[in-house]
């Protein structure tokens, strides 16, 4: 579902189908299946209640119901009980069982049990820190091609952590981890074309990276598509995207894109739509007065 350092995105329940029961028909399917015994059935369950899907959200149960998962040996399950016990989601947090659950995970071969081991392990949460199994861990994770243990593995091995320094390794791992949709990843893989640093110089494909990482919101993939925009620098010259772009990137508290609406002078435009009861323009307004 989610990575040790995010938080799982809420559903909306009780929707009729078209061709097929309700939300809420389902998840009182899966209750009963649950209670009879099926394990799959009960980690969708889970998934359900954390989200709210087919009734009220209950991260309680949620927590509870991935323990059953975990305890009947289901890896994924038990990679999910330690994100809710890593973020206290339906109940308190636990460092220690949050530990304990990746590392189940991590053993039974879910990715992101061990990417969130590895996080753990690297900053030293885990009562330790041992950057050297974090690397490890982060190399496991990747093979599976989970993204964001790509992108961190990168990191590591750009910079010599844990282990041996490889640059050339380093960069294949960011293509990797925007490649599998991490938007940090293509982010540092726009900036790697735009200059040419590493990879050949390529400004549609930074172009392309940067739109990934703004869509995936990283606010300064927005600003640096939003300047080429706005310069004709690689893309076609387009002050209005770039306006858009820029909105996108404040509105996601980026600092950059937000001095850049101001140079754009738009700050009476919003003060006026602000007037209006417009909260869009309004929330604008109050990131740049904290542009640089």
């Amino acid at each position: 579902m989610n990575a040790a350092v995010g938080s799982p995105s809420g559903g909306s329940g009780g929707v009729q189908g078209d061709d097929g029961p309700s939300e809420s028909d389902v998840r009182l399917q899966l209750k009963v299946s649950c209670g009879n015994g099926n394990m799959g059935d009960c980690f969708k369950l889970a998934v359900q209640c954390f989200e709210g899907t087919g009734g009220p959200e209950d991260r309680e149960e949620a927590r509870k119901l991935f323990g059953k998962v975990c305890g009947s040996g289901n890896a994924a399950g038990c990679t999910e009980l330690g994100i809710m016990m890593y973020h206290g989601e339906g109940g308190a947090v636990d460092k220690e069982g949050a530990q304990l659950n990746y590392e189940k995970g991590c053993s039974g071969g879910d990715a992101e049990g061990c990417f969130g081991l590895g996080f753990m392990l690297l900053n030293g949460e885990a009562g330790i820190t041992d950057v050297e199994s974090a690397r490890l861990l982060f190399q496991k994770s990747c093979d599976k091609d989970f993204a964001k243990a790509c992108f961190n593995l990168a990191l590591m091995v750009y910079a010599g952590d844990g282990g041996v320094e490889d640059i050339p390794l380093a960069r294949q791992l960011f293509v990797k981890s925007c490649d599998k949709g991490d938007a940090a990843g293509c982010l540092t893989v726009g900036l790697m074309h735009y200059s040419g640093a590493g990879l050949a110089p390529d400004k549609t494909a930074a172009a392309g990276c940067f739109d990934k990482a703004c869509e995936g919101g990283i606010g300064e993939g927005c600003f640096r598509l939003g300047r080429m925009a706005l310069l004709g620098d690689g893309v076609g010259k387009d002050e209005a995207k770039a306006r858009l772009l820029f909105e996108k990137g404040c509105d996601g508290d980026d600092k950059l894109s937000c001095g850049e609406l101001v140079k754009m002078g738009l700050k009476p435009e919003y003060d006026k739509a602000c007037k209006e009861n417009d909260e869009n323009a309004c929330g604008l307004l109050e990131k740049m007065g904290a542009a640089p």
